[in-house]
């Protein structure tokens, strides 16, 4: 049986919540009493085009908005022929959590980890003594784009100067500790930014903008299970193809051809 375990890490998620643990930290909702800063990845524009279609308004104020969004996800340009893959011997201690705690598997927090996946994971462990596999650590770099949108242009330039001093600062360092395992890490040189000449007009109120870019590199990965294998002489790209729903006796390359052609893989 085939198991995908995947961590991935959507940036864009991490990084609102650090600027809303941040405006909390530094007061912003306090000394800016009368507004409420919408730190988002849901663009306020959108819900300003809706409105203008169906007539209706908005239920609260859309303005300040902080928007964080991405604007590309490549493989970074010096790392592109480099691909770190690694065995993977899963023992009893590895997913047999001790009372009250979790296991170190469960502590990896892989997405979708459900009862009945971890369960199984558990069974074939207790049946065989350890299964194997193969860790594909994935290389990725994020460019980010915060934009600042408000209807009071010197509250925005505050909230631009705010940020960029986060994004240059300790928004940095707080990350790359944070996120030291995927391998997160900020570059300075790249931090590009506007603070003026944005205006928008389009739907009945004039709102004024700003925005800063960035770009930042982290690890993900994808780790795949296969609880046919009896062995740890094994080559890295030995198993069963059940990406395309084969299965067999037949070993074949993972994400390429292979000897097996009958079809019924069975789903993690």
């Amino acid at each position: 049986m085939i198991f995908f375990l995947n961590k991935g890490l959507i940036l864009e998620q991490v990084i609102i919540k650090s600027i809303q643990d941040y405006f909390n930290v530094v007061g912003i909702p306090e000394f800016y009493k009368g507004f409420t800063v919408n730190v988002t990845n849901k663009h306020p524009f959108a819900r300003l085009l809706l409105n203008s279609i169906t007539g209706e308004k908005p239920s609260a104020s859309l303005f300040p908005a902080v928007v964080v969004s991405t604007l590309e996800d490549g493989k970074p340009g010096e790392l592109a022929d480099l691909v770190d893959t690694s065995f993977l011997e899963l023992m009893p201690e590895d997913v047999n959590a001790p009372e009250g705690g979790k296991s170190p598997m469960e502590a990896r927090e892989y997405m979708m980890m459900t009862t009945k996946k971890l369960d199984a994971i558990r069974l074939a462990v207790a049946e065989k003594g350890h299964v194997y596999g193969i860790s594909n650590f994935i290389r990725r770099q994020d460019r980010i784009s915060i934009e600042i949108w408000a209807e009071n242009i010197q509250l925005k330039n505050e909230l631009y100067e705010a940020i960029r001093l986060f994004v240059c600062g300790w928004m940095k360092e707080s990350l790359e500790k944070l996120y030291e395992e995927n391998g997160f890490a900020l570059f300075d040189n790249t931090v590009r930014g506007q603070r003026s000449n944005n205006a928008n007009v389009d739907f009945g109120i004039e709102l004024w903008g700003a925005y800063i870019t960035f770009e930042a590199d982290y690890t993900i990965e994808q780790t795949v299970i296969d609880t046919e294998l009896v062995d740890s002489n094994i080559d890295f790209m030995e198993v069963i193809n059940h990406v395309k729903g084969q299965a067999g006796t037949t070993r074949s390359v993972i994400i390429g051809g292979g000897d097996s052609a009958e079809s019924g893989g069975s789903e993690p």
